[in-house]
């Protein structure tokens, strides 16, 4: 990784420090120069991005293609920010239709079994309720939370809190021959591992260096962050063909 906030420069259009900023290089850097104390710097050019990050509890300026997992994770909400502005709005959706609050009634009067079953059909699946019920409690919830696989189903809030865990894999436990189980941590709502292969770069990545776009389909912030950053901006879901109109907290 490069960091470059104490290498001589043109100060003349240098940008005060402050976390979390994306500039062009050469706004905030000027021009730089590549040899300091005997060492060779890999800088960035003038028309590549930068972020601010506190590295060594200093704020410095350090070049987007080339942060770690462990900062892009620390500054993904910077880079989502970013890509989010230049994206349309999303559309809204109405849950207030007559049609939608009787099939909303008719549900919460079914048993738990029925409920299940109900929410397993094809047919719910395309129906605007089908985003607003639990997979975990099967209860009505405003706002689900739905993990990293496309097909998830998502759970509410408060079943989301609870951490699920499920075996990852089981081997000899040393000299006693005795087995280890090894359990890790996975969705409420449809009971996967929280890993996932990038559609872009093809590396297994976890939750938290993944994006979500509207469609569900995951990206990471790396690859994805750095098509917009570039200016070849990613419209279309590479999956599906969708367009690209909102991008979800993950």
């Amino acid at each position: 990784m490069s960091f470059f906030a104490n290498i001589p420069y043109d100060a003349t259009h240098k940008l005060p420090l402050q976390e979390g900023s994306i500039e062009l290089a050469g706004n905030c850097c000027g021009t730089m120069m590549e040899v300091y104390h005997g060492e060779l710097y890999i800088l960035p050019k003038p028309e590549d991005s930068v972020i601010c990050i506190k590295y060594r509890h200093e704020l410095c300026w350090a070049p987007i293609a080339t942060l770690s997992g462990q900062f892009l994770g620390r500054y993904k909400h910077f880079i989502s920010d970013l890509i989010s502005a230049k994206l349309p709005p999303p559309p809204e959706e109405n849950i207030h239709d007559a049609s939608f609050s009787f099939m909303r009634k008719m549900y919460e009067e079914l048993t738990i079994d029925q409920r299940k079953a109900m929410t397993n059909s094809e047919d719910f699946r395309q129906t605007k309720l089908s985003n607003h019920i639990c997979r975990s409690c099967y209860e009505y919830s405003d706002h689900l939370k739905k993990c990293i696989h496309f097909d998830c189903g998502g759970c509410c809030e408060e079943c989301e809190s609870t951490p699920l865990l499920i075996p990852k894999e089981t081997g000899g436990g040393g000299g006693g021959g005795d087995e280890v189980t090894i359990m890790i941590i996975a969705c409420r709502a449809c009971e996967r591992p929280q890993v996932i292969k990038c559609p872009i770069c093809l590396d297994n990545k976890s939750s938290s260096e993944l994006c979500i776009i509207g469609c569900h389909h995951p990206f990471c912030w790396k690859c994805y962050g750095m098509a917009v950053i570039k200016g070849n901006q990613i419209t279309k879901c590479p999956l599906c063909r969708c367009d690209i109109v909102e991008i979800i907290e993950n």
